[in-house]
């Protein structure tokens, strides 16, 4: 019996290095990578641990993106992979963790260039600013739909934009949630006298539903406001802009903050 258990092991073992050592170039093709919107220059290395030049995703380009799996980590019943983000649009790290139930995106921080994201309304993209993400915790099934995480974004966007009208605009915090099964920014202003809360829904398709509200009495706020297609309705400023086929579905009153509860 004992012979036998070797002589299993010994085929799992090779079943398993000839997994592990299949090209990366050909998984991606035989997964249909490009026309899921994934485009790349180059692709090498393997399943297990290998990297992409000049990736581009639904039309955002992402840079070199590199991964390295950790063997020992399917010991635990999920496997681990460490991946780099470098690129002119962004700059991270982080880890993702693949198991029964889904993808958990763990331990990542990333610095956005904000001037480089395509889909962005250009008025937003006229003055270098920076998106910072720190996620402790991010947990998607294998569908797409978010379920919760833990996680903390700053940008200094409003500041940026500000001064082109002479606005000292606020830092804005907050988290990365799960709206409707969709990751959503949700922020908030850190200090100054004026209120101003906004949210981006993701989806699928590298399309976002933004919305923002901001209540202030100072005129060069206002006059920013205007030249950025804010209207006035009801006390308060508002914006709301749909890219990528965004659904009406997804939307939710601007400023709202919904509760999440997560999974430790």
């Amino acid at each position: 019996m004992r012979g036998f258990g070797l002589v299993v092991l010994f085929f799992v073992s090779l079943v398993v290095a000839a997994i592990a050592m299949f090209p990366l170039s050909q998984a991606l093709n035989l997964m249909g990578a490009k026309s899921k919107g994934l485009a790349y220059e180059r692709a090498y290395g393997t399943i297990w641990s290998g990297a992409l030049d000049q990736a581009n995703y639904i039309g955002q380009p992402l840079g070199r993106v590199s991964f390295a799996s950790r063997p020992l980590s399917l010991l635990s019943g999920a496997l681990s992979v460490d991946f780099r983000i470098s690129g002119q649009t962004a700059d991270g790290r982080g880890q993702a963790r693949f198991g029964m139930g889904g993808v958990e995106i763990a331990n990542t921080t990333a610095d956005v260039n904000v001037q480089n994201i395509n889909n962005l309304d250009a008025r937003l993209r006229q003055s270098p600013s920076t998106l910072n993400i720190s996620i402790k915790s991010l947990k998607l099934s294998y569908a797409g739909a978010c379920r919760g995480g833990r996680s903390d974004i700053r940008t200094d966007l409003l500041t940026s934009v500000g001064r082109q009208w002479r606005w000292q605009g606020p830092a804005m915090t907050g988290e990365l949630v799960c709206v409707d099964e969709r990751p959503s920014f949700d922020m908030r202003n850190e200090g100054g006298a004026d209120q101003i809360t906004a949210q981006m829904t993701l989806n699928d398709r590298g399309g976002y539903l933004a919305q923002a509200e901001v209540r202030t009495q100072n005129s060069d706020v206002i006059q920013a406001l205007r030249a950025l297609g804010f209207e006035s309705r009801g006390g308060a400023f508002v914006y709301e802009k749909q890219s990528g086929g965004v659904s009406q579905a997804a939307a939710r009153p601007a400023g709202r903050v919904e509760e999440i509860n997560y999974e430790d």
